[in-house]
């Protein structure tokens, strides 16, 4: 997939009115899967030191049934690569995970992925008192 058409995508998806976030969200997975070649895209919510996983997109060949994931899963956040990622000011990524920075490394338990690109989502919610303000 060339960066142009993933652009022009990313714009479509973003500015579809018809679909809901968690759609947007799924679409915008698989349009990174297909453009950087990878089977699993994943976001997560990170809370303190709990890391779940918010949304998934997989390839029903890519897992196997010792390392299956799914939706709402939960682990320790000190047992996953994200760690490494929010701790970071930039993306991280490898394509071997046998890699001398990487070995041993806790942080790939449980998900062992070959391959890894990340980047650290920070968002802010902003809500209106306006609701408050119609009980009172």
């Amino acid at each position: 997939m060339r960066s142009e058409d993933t652009v022009r995508g990313l714009y479509e998806i973003a500015s579809n009115a018809q679909t809901n976030l968690r759609e947007k969200i799924a679409a915008f997975l698989e349009m990174g899967c297909r453009h950087f070649g990878l089977p699993i895209g994943m976001l997560s919510e990170i809370r303190g030191q709990q890391f779940s996983i918010a949304a998934l997109q997989i390839a029903d060949d890519q897992i196997s049934a010792p390392h299956q994931i799914a939706e709402g899963d939960q682990f320790a956040l000190n047992q996953t690569v994200c760690r490494c990622t929010i701790e970071q000011s930039e993306p991280l990524s490898f394509h071997n995970r046998h890699a001398p920075q990487f070995v041993p490394h806790p942080t790939l338990a449980p998900f062992q992925f070959e391959a890894y690109m990340g980047v650290a989502v920070r968002c802010l919610l902003y809500t209106s008192d306006a609701a408050d303000e119609e009980d009172s």
